[in-house]
Protein backbone atom coordinates (compact mmCIF):
# COMPACT_ATOMS: atom_id res chain seq x y z
CA UNK A 1 0.00 0.00 0.00
CA UNK A 2 1.88 2.71 -1.14
CA UNK A 3 1.09 6.40 0.31
CA UNK A 4 -1.62 4.93 2.46
CA UNK A 5 -1.81 4.38 5.90
CA UNK A 6 -2.91 1.48 6.92
CA UNK A 7 -6.36 1.40 8.79
CA UNK A 8 -5.60 -1.02 11.44
CA UNK A 9 -7.24 -4.69 11.47
CA UNK A 10 -10.09 -5.92 13.37
CA UNK A 11 -11.40 -9.46 14.72
CA UNK A 12 -14.17 -11.20 12.80
CA UNK A 13 -15.11 -14.22 14.01
CA UNK A 14 -12.32 -14.85 16.26
CA UNK A 15 -9.73 -13.86 13.06
CA UNK A 16 -7.72 -10.91 12.92
CA UNK A 17 -7.83 -9.21 9.54
CA UNK A 18 -6.90 -5.91 8.21
CA UNK A 19 -10.19 -2.89 7.92
CA UNK A 20 -11.80 -3.29 4.10
CA UNK A 21 -11.10 -0.39 2.44
CA UNK A 22 -12.73 1.50 -0.64
CA UNK A 23 -11.94 -1.82 -3.09
CA UNK A 24 -15.12 -3.99 -1.23
CA UNK A 25 -17.42 -0.76 -1.62
CA UNK A 26 -19.02 -1.97 -4.39
CA UNK A 27 -20.05 -5.21 -3.02
CA UNK A 28 -22.66 -3.32 -0.51
CA UNK A 29 -25.95 -2.33 -1.44
CA UNK A 30 -26.86 1.08 -3.29
CA UNK A 31 -24.97 4.03 -1.92
CA UNK A 32 -22.64 1.32 -0.44
CA UNK A 33 -24.70 0.66 2.06
CA UNK A 34 -27.05 -2.32 3.45
CA UNK A 35 -26.97 -5.59 1.62
CA UNK A 36 -25.61 -6.53 -1.95
CA UNK A 37 -27.88 -7.37 -4.61
CA UNK A 38 -26.29 -10.78 -4.90
CA UNK A 39 -25.14 -12.02 -1.34
CA UNK A 40 -24.28 -15.09 -2.13
CA UNK A 41 -21.71 -13.67 -4.89
CA UNK A 42 -20.41 -10.84 -2.61
CA UNK A 43 -19.72 -13.69 0.24
CA UNK A 44 -17.73 -15.76 -2.34
CA UNK A 45 -15.74 -12.88 -3.66
CA UNK A 46 -14.81 -12.44 0.41
CA UNK A 47 -13.92 -15.88 1.18
CA UNK A 48 -12.32 -16.35 -2.35
CA UNK A 49 -9.46 -13.00 -1.30
CA UNK A 50 -9.01 -14.84 1.99
CA UNK A 51 -8.76 -18.23 2.12
CA UNK A 52 -7.88 -18.82 -2.07
CA UNK A 53 -5.59 -16.22 -1.86
CA UNK A 54 -4.34 -14.48 1.31
CA UNK A 55 -5.64 -11.17 1.02
CA UNK A 56 -6.78 -9.51 4.34
CA UNK A 57 -5.78 -5.87 3.09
Amino acid sequence: MRGTPLAGTITIAGKTVSRLGLGTMRLTGPGTWGDPGDRDRALSVLRQADHTHGITR
